[in-house]
């Protein structure tokens, strides 16, 4: 009986080695954090909406900033239900880099050709900066959206600043079967 029992025991460790069931990824393939201050361009539309609350979300393969315009019915009055606007911003992460402890990422979505717009998302995240410099937010982010405006015939360049709290994993990440 002792012996059917180790030898149960062996063959279930062998079938639980060569078969794991999920193994939990050290890292984690994305991020997320809050912005806390919103610099627009003034000469964007985005600067006439009033955005208050927004997003920014980093995986393997890009980056996204999501902001939302702030939604206000006084009391008492009568508003009609609809969802409030939503901005979003999306690129490909095409470069990643680091200095001084934090670690930056690029993300360039050109669509010069189909639409004329071409976006760059640069994140910088300081949350483990070594150098003895002060920075405004523990993660940085620059948008630099550009093309070419058909109606007046001119270029355009809008360069928006935001700011951050740490990047966070937005989620843990499981691989296998």
């Amino acid at each position: 009986m002792k012996h059917l029992y180790l030898t149960a025991l062996a063959l279930l460790t062998l079938v639980t080695i060569a078969n794991p069931a999920q193994a939990v990824s050290r890292q984690p393939s994305a991020y997320t954090a809050p912005i806390k201050f919103f610099g627009f361009d003034k000469n964007s539309e985005l600067a006439h909406y009033r955005i208050q609350d927004g997003y920014v979300n980093i995986t393997n393969e890009k980056i996204s900033i999501s902001l939302m315009e702030h939604f206000h019915c006084p009391p008492k009055a009568f508003c009609a239900a609809m969802a409030p606007r939503l901005f979003k911003f999306e690129a490909p992460l095409v470069k990643v880099g680091q200095s001084c402890g934090s670690i930056y990422y690029q993300a360039v979505l050109d669509q010069t050709p189909v639409d004329g717009i071409r976006t760059v998302i640069q994140v910088a995240d300081h949350t483990r900066r070594t150098c003895r410099d002060l920075v405004r937010f523990m993660t940085e982010i620059h948008l630099e959206v550009s093309g070419f405006n058909r109606i007046i015939g001119q270029p355009f360049t809008f360069k928006h600043y935001f700011g951050a709290d740490a990047l966070q994993p937005s989620f843990p990440v499981y691989s296998g079967r």
